[in-house]
């Protein structure tokens, strides 16, 4: 418990905002290299990337675990309880800006591994680690290069499991297969620019998108999400003569993005507002194939747990989206998702133990 504690504070305390590595990598592939494992860089740009690997006694499998070492950034830093990159320790929790996303995965992983490769050094299956510093950020030169970089290779690998903070009130309640795809829109509503003492409400764009905009709140085929309205110009007691509206949707897989335009463009057309619409796919749904990799999961939980998990496809986009190309097997778990990206990120330190075990017990019942 000692190292996984002291090493989850390590990395903590490297403040690695995205797309920043700040060494992280340097301080885990100095691990993987002693345990055995052979390291490659694939960096681009200001993105550091790690692909390690260590071959078994049959190679008949492939297992990888994905990780990266960025982190967003922490907001304001007096509104923190510590500073966000001490590490600090109150009680039962430890406090940092990424220890939930995902240092404390990551040490989790490196944790586990240490413990498995203890006992079992002969090991039969091939276990890799993607590690990449650009998650957080436009993940364009992070794990979708180290998968362009396999599949040129024509590497095959098996099962993945990404370190993604799944959990919900206990390590190992959720877990995902799958990600919702993520669905930008700006949409033009014209009126006309009226001093609001003589309109009549009906040439107020504002006025005009407000029965468009509720029609789609408690929309049940996706989630509909008012980013911002904007106008163009500050002008006391009047109107403005067109605003923009930024919508983000999360959407699954039984709903396109032509249905989603077509929904949205006859709710404009119902309510007689002149607009123009631009859509942004920022990244497609995608759920992995269930099979042999989600059960032994789902065991591995029971047996540390005593609880089978749930499964679902929430949260925002993950580098599941790149690996997917590699036609494997996924499973995103992690720790507690409550506090990640807020000020006062923190997990409970036993916690870090239940997922290391966890990870372990997969290890087990994967590579061995």
């Amino acid at each position: 418990m000692k190292f996984l504690l002291e090493f989850t504070k390590k990395l903590i305390q490297s403040p690695s905002i995205s797309p920043l590595d700040l060494d992280c990598q340097k301080i885990i592939r100095k691990i993987l290299i002693s345990l055995g494992f052979i390291v490659k860089t694939i960096d681009f740009s200001d993105t550091k990337n790690t692909l390690a690997w260590k071959i078994g006694m049959k190679n008949s499998k492939s297992f990888a675990f994905s990780c990266h070492t960025d982190v967003v950034h922490p907001g304001n830093y007096s509104l923190w309880k510590f500073p966000p990159f001490k590490a600090s320790i109150e009680g039962n929790y430890l406090y940092g800006r990424g220890v939930v996303d995902m240092k404390g995965a990551i040490s989790s992983m490196i944790f586990a591994l240490k413990n498995f490769l203890k006992k079992n050094p002969f090991h039969n299956e091939e276990i890799l680690f993607f590690i990449t510093s650009d998650e957080e950020s436009k993940a364009r030169f992070g794990t979708k290069k180290i998968v362009e970089y396999l599949i040129r290779k024509k590497k095959k690998i098996h099962y993945c499991l990404i370190g993604e903070p799944s959990s919900k009130f206990f390590v190992g309640d959720q877990i995902r297969i799958g990600r919702r795809g993520s669905l930008n829109i700006k949409i033009f509503v014209y009126g006309a620019q009226k001093h609001v003492a003589y309109s009549n409400g009906f040439e107020n764009p504002y006025h005009k998108s407000i029965f468009f905009l509720k029609n789609f709140l408690n929309q049940e085929k996706f989630n509909f999400q008012i980013i911002d309205i904007k106008k163009e110009k500050n002008i006391s007691n009047t109107h403005p003569e067109k605003i923009i509206i930024f919508i983000n949707i999360r959407y699954e897989s039984k709903v396109s993005v032509p249905k989603i335009k077509e929904m949205i463009e006859k709710a404009l057309k119902y309510y007689r507002i002149k607009y123009q619409i631009y859509l942004e796919n920022s990244s497609k749904p995608f759920e992995s194939k269930k099979g042999k990799f989600l059960n032994k999961v789902k065991n591995s939980i029971k047996k540390v747990q005593k609880f089978l998990p749930q499964i679902n496809n929430s949260g925002g986009t993950s580098d599941g989206r790149f690996i997917r190309k590699l036609n494997c097997q996924i499973v995103e778990l992690g720790l507690q998702n409550a506090t990640i990206h807020q000020i006062n990120e923190r997990v409970r330190l036993d916690d870090l133990l239940s997922l290391s075990l966890i990870y372990e017990e997969i290890l087990n019942n994967t590579v061995l």
